[in-house]
């Protein structure tokens, strides 16, 4: 069975390009795949991880992840973890591979899923 993501896109991406972001219940935090730093620092005059970032999850929603921690993945652009959701109020829905956040008072729904 394939691991639950969402397409998402970070700031600062011209191109809109999506990318994953690995649903992981299991993890603590944000983190940001060592060779997409690039795309967080993109227009800056440091290089540095920045502390925070804003992801855009679809629906219109924009959510900001902090703190941001690099790692190493061969397989998803970003990792979030437990806390990441906990923080947006969300309403994981594994069986109808779904994420609520709770945004400005309004509900959005998200559908994951898988790398393809």
């Amino acid at each position: 069975m394939e691991p639950d993501v969402l397409k998402v896109q970070a700031p600062n991406t011209k191109k809109r390009k999506l990318m994953t972001m690995l649903v992981d219940t299991g993890a603590v935090g944000f983190h940001v795949y060592d060779k997409r730093r690039r795309l967080l620092t993109r227009g800056k005059e440091t290089r540095d991880l920045p502390k925070r970032s804003a992801i855009d999850v679809g629906d219109g929603c924009r959510l900001l992840a902090e703190p941001l921690e690099e790692v190493a993945s061969n397989d998803d652009d970003f990792i979030a973890g437990i806390s990441f959701f906990s923080r947006h109020g969300a309403v994981l829905d594994y069986a109808r591979h779904t994420i609520t956040f709770l945004l400005d008072s309004q509900w959005r729904k998200v559908t994951m899923g898988t790398r393809d």
